[in-house]
């Protein structure tokens, strides 16, 4: 039986942790700069791969963590939704990285002015999952972040 005080280290030393992990991500983020296309989808081809190679070990951790939880139930909530979503940001990725035009405001316009809304990624983004589904509220969420260009911490 652990105390309170040993409780209590534990945590600050999880805090610590965390905070460390976090600014190591913003110090990779500011170092790399601009995350390109590529890289994007590298990125969620690597998550696609990750749940596919290992869906089996994947649908028992759930079982035993569960008590007895059907492959294929994990297969469709946690898997399945998960690869699509990726999917579907990876197929839509490139149109939405291009500038969107919108009307340049009153007098600029007048002397032919653009107006443009660049989409920057904004760091590091937190991500924090319910325990009923996951690995699919973790990488359903994750798709659109490492789409943005951005980093993340589970």
């Amino acid at each position: 039986m652990t105390t309170a005080s040993e409780q209590a280290g534990a945590v600050i030393d999880a805090r610590g942790a965390m905070l460390e992990t976090l600014e190591l991500q913003r110090k990779a983020f500011r170092a790399e700069g601009f995350v390109q296309y590529g890289t994007r989808i590298d990125r969620i081809e690597r998550c696609i791969a990750l749940l596919v190679d290992n869906q089996e070990a994947i649908c028992n951790a759930l079982s035993a963590d569960y008590g007895c939880r059907s492959p294929y139930i994990t297969r469709m909530a946690e898997i399945m939704t998960s690869v699509g979503n990726l999917k579907h940001v990876k197929k839509k990725l490139k149109s939405w990285m291009k500038p969107e035009r919108r009307s340049a405001p009153v007098p600029m316009n007048l002397f032919g002015a653009r107006a443009l809304v660049y989409h920057q990624p904004k760091g590091v983004v937190g991500n924090m999952t319910p325990w009923n589904i996951p690995v699919g509220m973790v990488f359903s969420p994750m798709a659109d972040i490492l789409g943005a260009g951005n980093r993340v911490m589970i």
